[in-house]
């Protein structure tokens, strides 16, 4: 469950990442 919570929330940054530099999501996870 731990581990769980923290790839949501590494998710998210990574999505956060990816807008500040304006670049699609898809693209960090492909």
């Amino acid at each position: 469950m731990i581990l769980r919570k923290l790839q949501e929330d590494m998710t998210k940054s990574y999505k956060t990442i990816a807008e500040e530099l304006d670049m699609p999501a898809t693209t960090v996870y492909n």
